[in-house]
């Protein structure tokens, strides 16, 4: 499936930053737990996350990449590290995808919160079928906690108090998300998202670098993302696996929100 605007949003992906893509330390998380995973084997990936195919293309290791979208894939591939010989796509949805191989080791960088809870079971039936048995997925996902802060006015102030260098985005952004959140479902709309900070920077309330932070995304974020929460994420994930590890980056704000499971397949 072809999508003009997710193209050009892959050609932005330099724009982004952690939580939304990972960080240098939530990708050296992803290194540590593959040099565990049992060779040789076909690993897997949904989406076409380019720190992770640069990681299995590091280590020479045959690769396939779950994307509905083959621009996407061609144009991530652009920032792929190390040349990738051994790595291949699938294009397919996710829930739907039936790769010839069952993998030793399937990541995913966020992909749970690209689809609404009502699918969030058949996501980790999908990861449970595209693994062979004792085959290990590494997923981050970003979890919902309650708010830290009464409102954005007090996200600012906290972040130009703290003065530690952090971008801007990345030290507010989970923060706003919390107070964001639709109540139920968890769903955060960015296009919504940046009409509020919109307004909190013609009140004021905002500088205009905290705004320009945000606003230079803005017409490559027009999506929704779902948060889970640590006890729902785990009870949907306990039917099909067991819990090995959970690692977090630690290397920006809030990165407790947004760890790295490591989860082994049961067998049969």
């Amino acid at each position: 499936m072809r999508n003009e605007w997710n193209a050009e949003r892959a050609k932005n992906w330099h724009l982004f930053a952690p939580p939304a893509r990972p960080s240098r330390a939530e990708v050296a998380r992803y290194a540590a737990a593959l040099r565990d995973v049992p060779r040789p084997g076909v690993w897997g990936l949904l989406g076409s996350t380019p720190e992770l195919r640069s990681l299995a293309a590091e280590a020479a290791q045959p690769l396939v990449c779950i994307d509905r979208d083959p621009d996407v894939y061609e144009v991530l591939g652009g920032l792929v590290t190390t040349r990738a010989d051994a790595e291949r796509l699938l294009c397919s949805d996710w829930l739907a995808a039936q790769p010839e191989e069952r993998f030793s080791v399937l990541m995913a960088d966020g992909s749970l919160n690209m689809l609404s809870p009502d699918r969030h079971a058949a996501f980790f039936d999908a990861v449970r079928r595209m693994l062979a048995p004792g085959g290990v997925a590494l997923i981050r996902v970003h979890l919902a906690q309650p708010p830290m802060f009464r409102d954005p006015a007090a996200v600012f102030a906290w972040f130009r108090a703290r003065g530690n260098g952090e971008p801007v985005f990345t030290a507010t952004r989970t923060h706003l998300d919390m107070l964001w959140l639709e109540p139920g479902s968890l769903r955060v709309d960015f296009p919504e998202y940046h009409a509020r900070l919109e307004r909190l920077h013609v009140e004021g309330t905002i500088t205009g670098e905290e705004f320009a932070a945000y606003h230079r995304l803005l017409r490559f974020n027009r999506i929704s993302l779902w948060y889970s929460t640590r006890a729902r994420f785990e009870s949907l994930a306990a039917a099909g696996f067991e819990i090995e590890e959970i690692g977090f980056g630690c290397d920006y704000t809030a990165s407790a929100q947004h760890p790295l499971y490591v989860l082994r397949r049961r067998s049969p």
